[in-house]
This record gives C-alpha cells, sequence and structure tokens, in this order.
C-alpha cells in the first residue's frame, strides 16, 4: 500500500476532520504520546533540604547463585513543591523530567503520615519542665 492509498483510507475510514487534527494540529494536542510514567510507593528518609525529599523504595532480590532473598533499596530524589511530606512518611511518586541533577520524580501524595516519635526533642522538653518545676519550688522556698 503506497502513501496516497493510505490517505484515502484514513479519510475514509477515520474521517476527514479526525485525519486533518491528527496530521496538521499533533503539536497541539498530547495523543497518547509519550511513555507511561512510572509509579513508586516508599518512605521518605530525609527532608532537610527545600522542597526536595529523599526516598528509600524498599525491593527484594533473589541472590543469583545461592537463592537466598536479600533487601535491596532503590534511593529517589523527589520534588515536594510545598515541603508537605517529612521525615517517616510514606509517599507515592511519580516519574517526570529532570527537575535539577538529581532529582527526577514528583510527589503524587502522601500515603500515610509517619507515627515516630522524637525521643531527643521530647527529653529535651521534659528537662526544660524538670528545670522549670525547680526553680518554681527554689522561688517559693525562698520567699518562706
Amino acid at each position: 500500500m503506497d502513501n496516497a492509498e493510505w490517505i484515502t483510507q484514513c479519510l475514509v475510514e477515520v474521517g476527514w476532520f479526525v485525519w486533518w487534527l491528527v496530521i496538521f494540529c499533533s503539536d497541539f494536542f498530547e495523543v497518547g504520546c509519550g511513555m507511561p510514567k512510572r509509579l513508586a510507593v516508599g518512605v521518605v528518609k530525609a527532608d532537610k533540604t527545600a522542597k526536595t525529599r529523599r526516598v528509600e523504595i524498599p525491593r527484594l532480590v533473589r541472590h543469583a547463585k545461592y537463592g537466598k532473598i536479600l533487601h535491596r533499596k532503590t534511593i529517589c530524589y523527589v520534588h515536594d513543591e510545598q515541603n508537605e511530606s517529612h521525615l517517616g512518611d510514606t509517599v507515592e511518586i511519580r516519574e517526570c523530567p529532570p527537575k535539577s541533577a538529581l532529582k527526577r520524580w514528583e510527589l503524587v501524595r502522601i500515603i500515610a503520615k509517619s507515627t515516630a516519635v522524637d525521643l531527643a526533642a521530647m527529653r529535651a522538653a521534659a528537662k526544660l519542665e524538670a528545670a522549670a518545676a525547680e526553680e518554681a519550688a527554689a522561688t517559693v522556698a525562698a520567699k518562706k
């Protein structure tokens, strides 16, 4: 089938208007072009930088020779525009065009917030409360 026969067949089967849209307006419309974006679920392991999160995606791999199941992880740097995810959160991420030298993923949603408690902050707060209570007791004793 040569080019002229193919164009004629397209005109008959699809219709001239749709054919015109496909040929001349394909630059303006995304008609299923490009590969589908990969989705992944991982845990935020670092949130110190602005708008960037370091997400670890755990996976299991069988050893080629011995067959033992090994735990491995994939590290992804994720763009988080609103800084809404934090350390320990489980997040869903999607592949995107490069946003920086390392960032190739963007945050889709937060699946579960972290329930981890910062023990160092709790201990510091307890020390401050204990010091305030001792100070208050000392001022009451000094007034008597």
